[in-house]
């Protein structure tokens, strides 16, 4: 499976719009409370990714099942470049092609950051339209 194109846009608006008017308990809007989660889980399921490549077949496999939880999450959120590059993570995964996996996770490390704003600018602009 070939990496994400460059071109690939790092947010879809569209699927924080699904999220608009949600709160979670505390009252927070339910989009603000899930991007922070992503942020967090995100940067570790990066490293647990990569220690489950180097683990022998029983971490190919938790790297496979972390693979498709952030592929999921990132999905939910809009954050198309990191789906993408989870769904690559995790077929490679599947295929035991474990030295395809590494370049994949440091494009997801260097765009973490950079996804993370981008749907906090989404979020804002949605909630000054509320």
């Amino acid at each position: 499976m070939p990496t994400p194109a460059p071109e690939t846009p790092l947010v879809d608006p569209g699927a924080l719009r699904k999220l608009r008017g949600l709160q979670a308990e505390d009252g927070t809007p339910l989009a603000t409370t899930l991007i922070d989660l992503f942020a967090e889980t995100t940067r570790r399921a990066i490293g647990q990714i990569g220690d489950g490549v180097a683990g022998g077949p029983a971490g190919l496999r938790e790297a496979r099942r972390l693979a498709h939880s952030l592929k999921g999450s990132a999905a939910m959120l809009g954050a198309q470049a990191m789906a993408d590059l989870a769904r690559a993570m995790e077929a490679h995964a599947a295929e035991g092609e474990t030295e395809l996996i590494p370049p994949l996770l440091a494009r997801a490390a260097a765009l973490l950051d950079a996804t993370v704003a981008r749907l906090r600018e989404e979020q804002a602009k949605l909630a000054a339209e509320a």
